[in-house]
């Protein structure tokens, strides 16, 4: 990545950047092949049926946890 342009998408805030944030409920990220980055609410509605932890596999459960502050 070092000689090329990137966007990078991250589930949890990786440096300080003030830039970095939560993706809204419903987002959806567009990136152009220049790497203008834009998004809007693409879903804007709650689901009609949402997914319970206790419906997940043990990896899937392991793989949710409340975001912290870095």
């Amino acid at each position: 990545m070092v000689n090329r342009h990137v966007v990078v998408v991250a589930t949890e805030k990786m440096t300080r950047d003030p830039q970095w944030r939560l993706m809204e409920p419903g987002e959806l990220l567009h990136v152009s092949v220049g790497l203008d980055v834009a998004s809007d609410i693409a879903f804007p509605h709650e689901p009609r049926t949402k997914i319970k932890l206790e419906q997940l596999d043990a990896a899937e459960t392991a793989s949710q946890h409340p975001q912290d502050d870095h």
